[in-house]
């Protein structure tokens, strides 16, 4: 979830940029078409993609803004017990959903 959450974040911060959406892009691809097969199945080539999703989700943080969700999961890290990767994906959806909006407004997002 960790690098589902890293993706997600790269691809919808204030500062999007050509090169992090191309790498997000193919992140999720390849993470949306794995995930299932390379963990309920232990699937080797399912695995592999879903290993190349992570470093591509490390690669698209590094090269965009980091999000809130990692911002907050950082601090609360060291409050709660729960593993990092639960708190970036319980908060997610919610950080998510405020950059999109943001980013309407500021004209970046259509539809």
């Amino acid at each position: 979830m960790d690098a589902f959450t890293h993706l997600m974040e790269a691809y919808v911060c204030g500062e999007p940029n050509p090169l992090t959406d191309m790498v997000c892009e193919e992140g999720l691809r390849r993470l949306s078409y794995s995930i299932i097969s390379g963990c309920k199945q232990d699937n080797p080539k399912s695995r592999a993609d879903l290993s190349f999703a992570a470093m591509l989700g490390g690669m698209a943080i590094t090269n965009a803004k980091l999000g809130a969700a990692h911002g907050l999961a950082s601090a609360l890290g060291g409050k709660i017990t729960a593993p990092h990767s639960v708190i970036t994906a319980r908060l997610a959806p919610h950080v998510m959903t405020e950059n999109i909006k943001a980013a309407k407004r500021a004209g970046a997002v259509t539809s």
